[in-house]
């Protein structure tokens, strides 16, 4: 792996650790701050379109990956934290109660856990 390479998938482990820290550990907290973000509908219409955008970018990056750039690993991990990233936003957009928000914290939070176990386990080790 090229030194590049290298700090990337530090930083894909570091955007995987964070967020599964604070979705486990500040859950309720978490999901009251995304509540009163959701208030407004214009704002829950703008994180669903943020959301699918995410996951079309990150469709987009399998599709380099097993076209062009299969010698890139970090892009399947970037591309997989974009679809996990924008599956969060469609979800709390959709169901922006606070309990239903706990519960996702908690799903996306374990979800988080697992795609930082593969960066370590798949770039890093």
């Amino acid at each position: 792996m090229d030194k590049f390479s290298r700090y990337y998938a530090y930083f894909l482990l570091f955007a995987t650790i964070v967020p599964a820290v604070m979705r486990l550990f500040q859950n309720k907290s978490l999901a009251e701050i995304t509540n009163e973000r959701m208030q407004k509908e214009k704002s829950r219409t703008r994180y669903r379109w943020m959301g699918w955008i995410s996951i079309l970018i990150s469709v987009g990056m399998f599709v380099a990956y097993f076209a062009v750039w299969r010698h890139t690993r970090w892009l399947v991990l970037a591309a997989v934290i974009g679809i996990v990233s924008g599956a969060e936003m469609i979800g709390n957009a959709n169901s922006p109660e606070k309990p239903s928000l706990e519960r996702q914290n908690v799903m996306f939070g374990v979800v988080y856990v697992f795609v930082a176990i593969a960066t370590y386990f798949f770039l890093l080790r």
